[in-house]
C-alpha cells in the first residue's frame, strides 16, 4: 500500500533510525550513510543491491556488509560517500577506495566480472589492484563514473553508446574494469573537477571551465556542435561555435544538457521535444550546440546559481525563487497549469494569485518521475506533480498543480529537513536530527517503516 505522507523509517528493532548523514534513492531502493560510516539500505534487493549478503528485498534498513576475512560478513564501514544507481550501489571508503553492490550484468560494479553482487565488491584494475584517490562518483542507469583526484574521469559498465569512453562503442563494448576517458584531441581527458552521469551520456566539467562530454550525443546533448556519438570526449561549443568556457556546473539529463555560466545566465543542449532546453522553441528540434535559456520577454534568465534536470530543467535563482521548462503533462514544474513550458516559469504558490513560490530562499531540489521536490532553506520541504503512489507526501494521492507542502504522518508540516532525494515513485528526507522520513511507493519496502504499504 502507497503512504500519501512520510513516515519515519525504522531500524530493526522498530525504533526511529538515527544518525544518518546522507541519503541516496535509486529506482525502488533507499542507502543511508550513517555518521559512523556504516551504510544501511532497504527496498528492492533482486539484484544485491543492499548489500547485506542476500536478494530478499527489505522493508526495515539492514547493514551493507562485507568479508574481508572470508569467515563472517560484517558491516562495511569508513564509507564517505555513497550513490545510487538504478539497481547498483556504490561507495567511497575514506582511503579512497570504490566499492560497488548490486546489478552487474554489464560490468557496472568494476570488479572484472558480469556477476551481481549480494556484497560491496571494490572495484579494480586488470591486475587486481584497488584504485586509490577516488573524489566523485556518479551512478547511470546502467555505467558508473569516477573521478580522481588527479583530474582523471574512469568509467565501467554499458557501453553501447560510447559512454566509456574509451574509443569503443555498440554491442559488445560493455566493460567490467575501470576505463579511463579519452580525448577526442589527443590522449586523456584531465583536470575534471565535476561529473554527471546520465541514461545515456556523461558530462565532465574541466577546472579551465570547459566542458567535454561522452556517450550517446545524437540529440546533441553533447553540445558539440555535430551530434557525435562520443566514443572519445568531445568539447562542447558556445552558440557562436567557439570554445564554451566559463561553465560552473552542468547536469546530464536523459536525452539533454544544462549548463550554468559564471555570471549566472544558462545554456543548453539536446532534445527540445517538450520544451526543455527552455529556448522558447520546442517540437522536433534538437539543439547540436548550446542556446541560450530564455525567459517568455526574449531575455536571458540570470542570477541563477544552481541547476538541476531531468526530463524537464529547473533554475534555482540567488533570490531563492525557483523556475523551470519542459515536460509539464502532470504539473511536475509546478506552475499550476498541465501545459508543457518552451520558457522557464517561475514556480508559484497558487495558481489563482500566482504569489511566487517561494516566500524564503530554496535550498535544493530532487526530481522523480513526473514530480518534483524542493527543500525551502527553513527546512520545509514542498513538491508538485504526479502523485498516484503519495510520493508528494501531502497525505493525498492528488496531482497538485502547484507546490503543496510535505507534511507528516500526524498532518503537522515536516521540518528540519537538511537533504532531499527521490526514487522513481518515492522521495526520503534526512532531518537534521539524524532521521529519515519516506512516502510513495513501498512495494518492495523501500520506504523502510516495516510494511510494503504505500505511503502518502
Amino acid at each position: 500500500t502507497n503512504r500519501t505522507s512520510p513516515v519515519r523509517v525504522l531500524d530493526q528493532s522498530g525504533n526511529p533510525l538515527v544518525g544518518i548523514s546522507s541519503i541516496s534513492a535509486g529506482q525502488e531502493h533507499s542507502i543511508f550513510l550513517r555518521t559512523d560510516g556504516m551504510v544501511m539500505g532497504c527496498g528492492r534487493n533482486d539484484k544485491g543491491q543492499l548489500g547485506d549478503n542476500t536478494d530478499a528485498n527489505r522493508s526495515l534498513p539492514v547493514f551493507m556488509l562485507h568479508n574481508p576475512t572470508g569467515i563472517n560478513p560484517e558491516p562495511i564501514n569508513n564509507i564517505q560517500a555513497i550513490e545510487t544507481g538504478g539497481y547498483h550501489t556504490l561507495l567511497v571508503k575514506s582511503d579512497g577506495t570504490l566499492w560497488a553492490t548490486g546489478q552487474n550484468a554489464e560490468g557496472q560494479l568494476g570488479d572484472g566480472t558480469n556477476d551481481n553482487r549480494s556484497m560491496p565488491v571494490q572495484v579494480v584494475d586488470g591486475g587486481g589492484n584497488a584504485y586509490h584517490g577516488v573524489s566523485k562518483i556518479s551512478a547511470g542507469f546502467k555505467h558508473s563514473v569516477f573521478q580522481k583526484n588527479d583530474g582523471t574521469v574512469w568509467s565501467m559498465g554499458w557501453n553501447f553508446y560510447g559512454q566509456l569512453g574509451n574509443g569503443f562503442n555498440g554491442s559488445g563494448s560493455d566493460q567490467n574494469l575501470p576505463q579511463q576517458a579519452k580525448s577526442s584531441l589527443g590522449g586523456y581527458v584531465s583536470d575534471i573537477i565535476n561529473v554527471s552521469a546520465g541514461t545515456y551520456h556523461t558530462m565532465m566539467l574541466r577546472s579551465d571551465g570547459t566542458v567535454w562530454a561522452i556517450g550517446r550525443g545524437s540529440h546533441g546533448q553533447h553540445g558539440d556542435g555535430v551530434g557525435t556519438q562520443g566514443r572519445e570526449a568531445v568539447q562542447a561549443v558556445d552558440p557562436n561555435g567557439g570554445m564554451l568556457t566559463d561553465i560552473i556546473q552542468v547536469v546530464a539529463a536523459d536525452y539533454h544538457s544544462v549548463y550554468l555560466k559564471s555570471n549566472g545566465t544558462v545554456l543548453a543542449s539536446g532534445s527540445n521535444g517538450n520544451g526543455a532546453l527552455g529556448d522558447g522553441t520546442s517540437g522536433s528540434d534538437r539543439r547540436m550546440s548550446p542556446v541560450q535559456v530564455i525567459l517568455s520577454n526574449g531575455n536571458p534568465i540570470d542570477g541563477v546559481i544552481g541547476i538541476s534536470a531531468c526530463l524537464n530543467s529547473f533554475y534555482l535563482k540567488s533570490n531563492g525563487t525557483v523556475w523551470a521548462a519542459g515536460e509539464n503533462a502532470l504539473s511536475q514544474l509546478g506552475d499550476g497549469t498541465s501545459s508543457d513550458q518552451i520558457n522557464p516559469v517561475q514556480v508559484v504558490h497558487d495558481a489563482n494569485s500566482m504569489a511566487p513560490f517561494p516566500q524564503i530562499s530554496i535550498k535544493a531540489t530532487a526530481a522523480g518521475s513526473n514530480y518534483s521536490v524542493f527543500l525551502k532553506a527553513d527546512g520545509t520541504v514542498w513538491a508538485t506533480g504526479n502523485n498516484p503512489n503519495g510520493q508528494l507526501g501531502d497525505g493525498t494521492t492528488t496531482q497538485r498543480n502547484n507546490p503543496v507542502q510535505v507534511t507528516d504522518d500526524s498532518g503537522n508540516p515536516l521540518s528540519g529537513v537538511v537533504e532531499i532525494t527521490a526514487g522513481f515513485h518515492h522521495s526520503v528526507f534526512l532531518k537534521a536530527d539524524g532521521t529519515v522520513w519516506a512516502t510513495g511507493r513501498n512495494d518492495y519496502g523501500q520506504l523502510g517503516d516495516g510494511t510494503t504499504t504505500n505511503r502518502s
